[in-house]
């Protein structure tokens, strides 16, 4: 997992789980951070901006890992089942 640390929510523009940049919270989103967080675990420069790095960080703990992607997985299915008022929040 990577920490954060040269980046802050408050200093980028973001949406949380967003993580490809095109206004949509969905798999593909989940998708890339996974291949985010391998290629940091094998020792690889992933190439992140900042802006995805903030994004990654869903559950908030200063890592990108296979825990923020569950995260996002959850939260685009309740919106796939409807749940419209649902927030990415409700369910770190």
């Amino acid at each position: 997992s990577l920490t954060i640390t040269a980046m802050s929510a408050d200093s980028v523009p973001y949406v949380t789980g967003d993580v490809n940049g095109d206004d949509n919270i969905d798999a593909s989103d989940a998708a890339n951070l996974l291949m985010f967080s391998a290629m940091m675990g094998a020792g690889t420069n992933a190439g992140l901006t900042g802006e995805q790095a903030v994004a990654c960080d869903v559950n908030g703990d200063d890592g990108i890992n296979a825990t923020d992607a569950s995260v996002i997985l959850m939260y685009a299915a309740a919106l796939g089942a409807g749940q419209s008022d649902a927030k990415i929040e409700d369910f770190t």
